[in-house]
């Protein structure tokens, strides 16, 4: 205990019970001792010391993603006060990770990557957290000409996620007939 004579706060006053105790520190000991007014200026003995402790706060951490890939933990997350917290991320074969918002702010220069995972981790939590993973999958350009120009006409052209089935068509001209596809960067051809 204290000597309740020189240390402690003293709350005078009071008039309903129970009273609440404003603004302690959270995670804190405290003790208390009470007495009761009999009449003017005359007083109980003091009992106590009660000793009690502060709960810490904790906070929610929520996470949404959009696109190819997973987060552990995959909805939310409760935090104690001044606790870390890591997300990790997995992509799925053909993607990638895009962004990762922290409150709507990128955070991408936090992400870590190893081998075998992609984390964020936050250290010393003290409020409620919104984290958003963006996936997008890998995108090709596929780009289709006629040789020569007047032997017809392409279509299927633009760009495309990673296994996304793409269907192209070759219209020859009059006079002209379809021989192959030919994919210069691949050195490939295929025939009709």
């Amino acid at each position: 205990g204290f000597n309740v004579g020189t240390e402690g706060t003293l709350i005078e006053n009071i008039t309903e019970t129970p009273y609440v105790i404003q603004d302690l520190d959270h995670s804190t000991t405290y003790q208390a001792y009470v007495r009761a007014v009999c009449q003017a200026n005359h007083y109980s003995d003091w009992a106590g010391p009660v000793s009690f402790t502060t709960e810490s706060p904790s906070y929610t951490i929520t996470i949404t993603s959009e696109g190819p890939g997973n987060t552990d933990p995959e909805e939310t997350a409760t935090v104690s006060h001044g606790e870390e917290f890591t997300l990790y991320m997995d992509h799925v074969e053909g993607g990638e990770l895009v962004d990762v918002l922290l409150d709507g702010t990128s955070v991408m220069e936090q992400v870590e990557t190893e081998m075998t995972w992609i984390r964020l981790v936050l250290g010393n939590v003290t409020s409620d957290h919104h984290i958003h993973v963006i996936f997008a999958y890998y995108q090709y350009e596929l780009v289709l000409s006629a040789e020569p120009a007047e032997g017809g006409t392409v279509t299927g052209a633009g760009v495309f996620d990673h296994y996304e089935d793409v269907t192209i068509e070759a219209v020859p001209a009059e006079t002209f007939r379809f021989l192959y596809w030919k994919d210069p960067n691949l050195n490939v051809e295929v025939s009709e």
